[in-house]
């Protein structure tokens, strides 16, 4: 009787290929670009978070600075209408009302022969002092405070546009956050994630793995 012929083993090559062997799963490891991005969004919202923190304390800077300007030019104004005669060429401080609201804002007037006043720009003031007559009294002291009176002005006036950008900024901010608030709530990413691996669920494993975990 002839002995079975013994089974012939598997090579060492083979059980080292079958061991090395990775079965495509459903969810594979997502690309390094994806891995990389994750940690450079931690670094950018590090970086820019001492941003805003350093940005409230300039709002806090600002809104201060805007009450002591407005007091200032307060003090401008009482001064001005002491230093000068109730006559034609005097420089005074009113206070305006907006167009289409109830907020005021300084501007600069001057009066003229008919005993009416003018508006008059804020740039300059210094030259268009009146040094004639009854206004040489106090010529050096009003001239001194139209100078203090325009830079009290142009600060104002560039605080107010920064503040009005900011505004804006958020209002855009807040309709870009509740976009994406939407896009999480209806489960948008993770439905597409789902169709994406459903329609390529033949081709290559990284297009068809399911929804990333949150805490990678």
């Amino acid at each position: 009787m002839t002995p079975s012929s013994p089974a012939h083993p598997q090579s060492k090559r083979t059980k080292r290929y079958k061991k090395s062997k990775k079965q495509p799963t459903a969810k594979a490891e997502q690309p390094s670009f994806i891995r990389k991005a994750k940690r450079d969004a931690n670094v950018v919202v590090e970086h820019y978070a001492d941003q805003i923190t350093t940005s409230r304390r300039g709002l806090d800077m600002m809104r201060e600075m805007l009450l002591e300007n407005h007091n200032a030019i307060l003090s401008c104004a009482d001064l001005l209408n002491r230093s000068q005669p109730p006559m034609a060429g005097k420089i005074e401080v009113r206070w305006w009302k907006s167009d289409g609201g109830d907020m005021t804002r300084p501007v600069v007037v001057q009066w003229g022969s008919n005993g009416r006043t003018k508006y008059i720009s804020y740039k300059g003031l210094r030259r268009k002092c009146n040094s004639r007559g009854k206004f040489e009294l106090n010529l050096e002291q009003t001239k001194n405070l139209l100078t203090a009176l325009e830079e009290l002005l142009t600060a104002r006036e560039y605080v107010l546009k920064k503040l009005k950008s900011l505004a804006q900024a958020m209002t855009k901010t807040e309709r870009h956050y509740a976009a994406l608030l939407d896009f999480n709530e209806r489960g948008w990413f993770d439905e597409t994630y789902k169709q994406i691996a459903e329609n390529n669920r033949n081709d290559d494993p990284l297009a068809t793995h399911g929804p990333p975990n949150k805490s990678e």
